[in-house]
C-alpha cells in the first residue's frame, strides 16, 4: 500500500490504494498524451486514455466515489465539487473530439487534453486539500 495521506484518513485501505493507483495511472495517460509526436501515437495515447478515464470519472461520480465523500465531509465545496463533475463533461467531449480529429490535429489535440487533466488533477488535489482543511 502507498503511504496513506492525511486527505485519505476517510477512505477504507482498499479505497485509499484503489484512490493513489487510480491517481498514478492518471499521471501515466498525461504522459502517454504528451509524448504522441505523431497521429499514430496520438490516437494510441487517446484509446489509453478514454480506457482508463471513463470508468475513472465514473466512480469518482458514484454515490460511494471520491465526489461523494468531498462533500460529505466538507458541505462548503459541494459548488467546487459540481465544477469538477461539470469538467468530466468537458474532458469527455474533448477526449471524442480528439479520437475523431483529422491526423493533422490530433496530436495537439491530445496534447492539449493532457494539459486539462493536469489541471483537473490538480483541481481535486486542492479540493481533497480544502476538505481535510
Amino acid at each position: 500500500m502507498q503511504a496513506r495521506t492525511p486527505a485519505l484518513r476517510f477512505l477504507s485501505d482498499n479505497q485509499a490504494d484503489a484512490f493513489v493507483e487510480d491517481h498514478l495511472q492518471a499521471v501515466a495517460v498525461v504522459e502517454a498524451l504528451n509524448s504522441a509526436i505523431d497521429a499514430d501515437a496520438a490516437r494510441k495515447a487517446l484509446v489509453g486514455a478514454a480506457a482508463f478515464l471513463v470508468p475513472h470519472m465514473a466512480e469518482e461520480e458514484a454515490l460511494d466515489g471520491v465526489f461523494h465523500w468531498l462533500t460529505a465531509l466538507a458541505p462548503r465545496l459541494c459548488d467546487e465539487i459540481e465544477l469538477l463533475r461539470a469538467e468530466h463533461l468537458a474532458i469527455r467531449a474533448a477526449l471524442h473530439a480528439a479520437v475523431a480529429a483529422t491526423d493533422a490535429d490530433v496530436a495537439e489535440l491530445a496534447h492539449a487534453l493532457a494539459r486539462r487533466l493536469e489541471s483537473h488533477e490538480t483541481a481535486e488535489r486542492a479540493a481533497i486539500e480544502a476538505a481535510i482543511g
